[in-house]
């Protein structure tokens, strides 16, 4: 029976009296009711301050963009979705993605994100082989940013580009994103994604200027910034200081993403013809702008060109080596147009599928003009021929 302290000896001594039961037994009760009150409490978004930190929380050399950055982030979660998914009745994988389109009739949205929330086995690190398995039987739940959650119908996944679209119920009206096809090197953005608590995730950085390894396809771009695990955002939105979308986060190595360009062009084709094909020229590149300038200098005396891919590997047996492409030759041109960056050649290669129109076959034969530099003296490719996949 709990006891109180009523008084004391001179000597130091303690008398104590039983408490009353009733009394004891209220007392335990309305402690009970408190602490519930405060759990209840602790719960409520203006009390509760356990919330994960971000770069616009404890980065000074953000202070003269805090503000601002606040409002276009703020805005740009409203299209933010967390996804996870399960495969024989085991966790899979969490990601983010966000909305890219609405059909308001049928109430139904879609979400993109990548492709590897349903990928069930990674066997090489090599992009190249192709090597990735996928599940498209994956339960797919979407969590939205109200705390609700939604089922994930697969729409189509892409192996290529590592996308992968999901339809979506709706319950409530959407945001859509606003998109900027314009990224340059050096510009600030920021990774926006969601964890398993469905808490915003928000991280800063500036594109980098890189070139990918021998390993890394050639859709991305490179975010340079902390070194951090992006367990929870790849799959989200990187928005530049106007809040636009300019590509969505990809986890090729640490700190890639998809231009909004490419992503844009994938949605388009598969909108428009259920798959997204792309010619496979057999080649490898690096860009000769993303190089170090010493070795850009040495390009432009002896070549006199500071602008072009230079390439590194040429498929045995391809219609590239065919036509008579050696690695060390430079490509200027596709198509009469010039190429600085393998990502405005995959851009390239994505519009020769845009403008094929609803007649693509996966077998179509594609003309393609290269132009080629062979110690200065430049010869013209044509009728060069590369093979479509879906």
């Amino acid at each position: 029976m709990p006891a109180v302290e009523v008084e004391r000896y001179p000597d130091g001594t303690q008398i104590h009296r039983p408490v009353d039961r009733e009394i004891s037994s209220a007392y335990n009760h309305m402690k009970a009711i408190y602490y519930e009150k405060i759990e209840r409490q602790m719960k409520m978004p203006t009390l509760n301050p356990d919330t994960p930190p971000n770069c616009l929380d404890n980065d000074p050399t953000l202070l003269h963009i805090r503000e601002s950055a606040k409002k276009i982030v703020l805005r740009a979660a409203q299209f933010i979705v967390g996804l996870s998914s399960s495969f024989d009745g085991e966790p899979l994988a969490w990601c983010s993605g966000f909305w890219i389109d609405l059909d308001s009739e049928k109430r139904t949205g879609t979400v993109v994100t990548t492709a590897h929330l349903i990928r069930t086995n990674r066997p090489s690190l090599d992009a190249w082989l192709c090597k990735d398995e996928f599940a498209s039987d994956v339960k797919v739940t979407v969590h939205l940013r109200c705390g609700t959650v939604a089922n994930g119908c697969l729409l189509y996944h892409q192996k290529h580009y590592n996308l992968a679209f999901f339809r979506v119920r709706m319950d409530s009206s959407i945001q859509l994103p606003s998109f900027s096809d314009k990224v340059k090197c050096a510009q600030d953005i920021f990774e926006l994604g969601r964890d398993e608590s469905v808490n915003l995730v928000i991280n800063h950085g500036k594109v980098e200027y890189s070139n990918p390894t021998g390993y890394e396809r050639y859709h991305h771009m490179y975010i340079q910034g902390p070194h951090r695990d992006r367990e929870y955002d790849k799959g989200g939105p990187v928005i530049d200081l106007d809040g636009k979308v300019v590509g969505m986060i990809d986890s090729c190595r640490a700190g890639s993403f998809v231009p909004s360009s490419i992503l844009l062009k994938c949605f388009h084709l598969w909108r428009n013809l259920g798959r997204i094909p792309r010619p496979h020229l057999g080649l490898k590149f690096d860009a000769i702008s993303l190089l170090n300038p010493v070795q850009v200098e040495k390009i432009l005396i002896e070549y006199k060109i500071d602008e072009g891919l230079i390439v590194h590997e040429v498929s045995a047996g391809s219609p590239a080596e065919k036509c008579g492409i050696r690695v060390g030759d430079v490509i200027e041109c596709l198509n009469g147009k010039c190429i600085s960056t393998v990502v405005e050649l995959e851009d390239m290669l994505l519009s020769i599928m845009e403008n094929s129109g609803d007649g693509l076959k996966p077998d179509l034969d594609v003309e393609v003009s290269l132009l080629l530099y062979f110690d200065c003296d430049s010869l013209d490719i044509c009728s060069s021929y590369f093979r479509t996949k879906p």
